[in-house]
């Protein structure tokens, strides 16, 4: 029992071993007639001090399990407020299956929970989801129904005699088919290669009405590479010119849902091409969102350190012309910014009014800190003289937080950066090794 204090066996097996010892300590007790009070008080301690990794697992099992149960809860009561706030009236049938699709996803992503304590949860959101579901499947079958009406209309096209009046109605067919709401993809497929087909037939049947809806087909496959071309060349773009953007792509996206059909052999690739040049023009949005406002932050970084500087020259130089150009140049930094990040820079401004903590020794530990919680939050290993900060610091956290869980979110390297601001100034070279730290953690 004692060799198993520092086992690296998983705790779920640890404890099996653990019970397993127990029981082979009844089974040899039983009948002994010398006195095992002292041995059985050893064999007590280091089952307790093997047990403590069990302990703390199967605490965290618990936690986790009631944090799912918690979260699938929030989602039944989202989507029930979702279900009884929509307009039924006039339904958005493809925001309906988003909420579905992905509550189910989530719904997933929150176990494990108890299942006696998750009953009353689950039979809430199968209700829920089910409700949605059936709305859903109504209007599935009531748009089926639409699309097969309008397929036996144009299976009686085929043999209409006035042929030009049957490809005049069958355009008509094609225009009131984009109106009808969704249907399955397989299905909707299905039904469109039906309705295709006999909507071919009617234009085959004259040959100047076929060769005008080829010349059709041809212009549209035109018009819909010109909008992937300059879908593409958005999405090479960068910088304000990307971001002003935005509003021409939805403009190109609603022009080529505008164009209708193209030539079947072409169809696919130019329909793959197209939502590839969205999803590039979005992803190259996303990322140049995401480089402006981490240039935001390394903007505020700099920042501080200008405030830095001058109050470093306020403590150790005593020429006050000095540390008024220096206070200018920092003001004149302060105007020329365009982007900061929210609070930024009413942050650095207050930093640089603050008369107090012109403590450098003490400025140096809050900033080494700074670093500290940084590279934990970045997974990141601190420098050898920190590992002992490093570790009051987790033991603390570790403290303040038992029982409810640490978490983690992207946010708060954001939270320790204003705080950085707010440190007091130390001496340049110590700074820019710290600065160098706490940067190097934001990008994970």
């Amino acid at each position: 029992m004692e060799s198993l204090a520092d086992s690296t066996l998983d705790p779920p097996v640890l404890a099996e071993r653990i019970k397993s010892l127990q029981e082979q300590w009844r089974t040899l007790s039983k009948g002994a007639g010398e006195n095992l009070e002292a041995d059985w008080q050893r064999f007590q301690e280091a089952a307790r001090k093997a047990y403590q990794p069990c302990r703390e697992y199967f605490e965290a099992q618990g936690l986790a399990r009631q944090e799912n149960l918690q979260r699938r809860a929030a989602l039944v009561a989202r989507l029930v407020a979702f279900e009884t706030g929509h307009n039924w009236e006039q339904p958005d049938w493809r925001l309906v299956l988003v909420a579905l699709r992905e509550s189910k996803q989530l719904w997933r992503q929150h176990s494990p929970v108890d299942r006696a304590a998750g009953k009353a949860v689950h039979e809430q959101f199968v209700a829920v989801t089910s409700k949605l579901q059936n709305r859903l499947e109504a209007a599935y079958a009531a748009n089926s129904n639409q699309k097969k009406s309008l397929i036996a209309r144009a299976q009686q096209l085929c043999s209409a005699e006035d042929s030009r009046g049957a490809i005049d109605e069958v355009k008509e067919l094609q225009r009131r088919w984009k109106t009808v709401g969704i249907v399955p993809r397989d299905e909707d497929h299905r039904l469109w290669e039906e309705f295709r087909q006999h909507s071919d037939t009617v234009f085959q049947r004259r040959q100047h009405e076929f060769a005008e809806y080829s010349a059709a087909l041809e212009g549209n496959e035109a018009g819909a590479i010109a909008v992937c071309e300059e879908l593409e060349g958005i999405a090479s773009s960068s910088g304000p010119s990307l971001l002003g953007s935005t509003a021409r792509v939805t403009e190109l996206q609603g022009a080529f849902d505008a164009l209708g059909e193209f030539p079947r052999g072409v169809a696919r690739d130019l329909r793959g091409r197209f939502e590839r040049a969205v999803e590039r023009c979005e992803a190259a949005v996303a990322q140049q969102k995401l480089r402006d406002t981490e240039q935001s932050w390394s903007t505020l970084l700099e920042a501080a350190n200008r405030v830095r500087a001058y109050k470093l020259a306020v403590v150790s130089e005593p020429d006050t012309a000095r540390h008024e150009s220096l206070r200018q140049e920092t003001e004149d930094y302060f105007s020329a910014v365009t982007r900061w990040p929210k609070g930024g820079q009413d942050a650095v401004k207050a930093a640089l009014g603050k008369t107090s903590g012109l403590d450098l020794e003490a400025n140096e530990m809050a900033l080494r800190l700074l670093c500290v919680r940084a590279e934990i939050l970045a997974d990141r290993p601190s420098p050898p003289e920190d590992q002992p900060l490093r570790r009051e610091y987790q033991v603390q956290r570790l403290m303040q937080s038992m029982g409810q869980g640490i978490t983690v979110d992207a946010s708060q390297i954001d939270t320790l950066t204003m705080e950085w601001v707010q440190a007091g100034p130390i001496e340049e070279a110590r700074y820019t090794q710290l600065l160098e730290r706490f940067k190097g953690c934001r990008p994970h």
